[in-house]
């Protein structure tokens, strides 16, 4: 029995993270490469706030599936690790359809490489859970909050300069 309660504490613990990590994400708005066919600035604000509205939709929806699992089994938790790794896939070839307007381009890097940041460290973690490394899911965790945090940052910076975009004609 106390066995259990040692299980439930280290599954606590790095899925805590997650959700923290998670609600980081949600609480906000919103590298290059493009479909390499030219998009209109209205055409790129539109569909950077397409793919952003439904990237954090999709991490709220994790969010909320990370509580409800804490203090479950591992693999309830390694599920909910292979959907936000899909998600986060998923997000970073939706931005990487977009071609940003030279004005965003640096700040689109950045978001780009951050969602890269947050694949390799969900891949990690992912991998640790498997292999039941709780302090390698920690860690790995710990990655993926920075990742993320570095995504919010990249995000902010476009949110003030995509909505000009979207009424500009340049």
């Amino acid at each position: 029995m106390h066995g259990a309660s040692l299980d439930t504490r280290r599954t606590r613990m790095p899925l805590a993270l997650l959700v923290a990590a998670l609600l980081l994400a949600t609480g906000c708005g919103s590298g290059a490469s493009g479909s390499g066919k030219a998009q209109t600035p209205q055409e790129f604000a539109q569909g950077y706030t397409t793919a952003t509205t439904a990237f954090q939709s999709r991490l709220t929806e994790l969010q909320q599936q990370g509580r409800a699992a804490l203090g479950t089994g591992d693999q309830t938790v390694i599920g909910i690790y292979m959907q936000l790794l899909d998600s986060t896939r998923k997000a970073a070839t939706d931005f990487r359809a977009l071609t940003p307007p030279s004005s965003v381009k640096s700040a689109y890097s950045a978001l780009l490489s951050a969602l890269d940041a947050q694949v390799k460290a969900l891949q990690q973690t992912l991998s640790a859970a498997k292999g039941n490394d709780k302090p390698k899911v920690a860690t790995a965790l710990s990655h993926y909050a920075s990742a993320l945090s570095n995504w919010l940052q990249a995000s902010r910076s476009l949110q003030t300069a995509v909505p000009a975009l979207s009424t500009s004609g340049t």
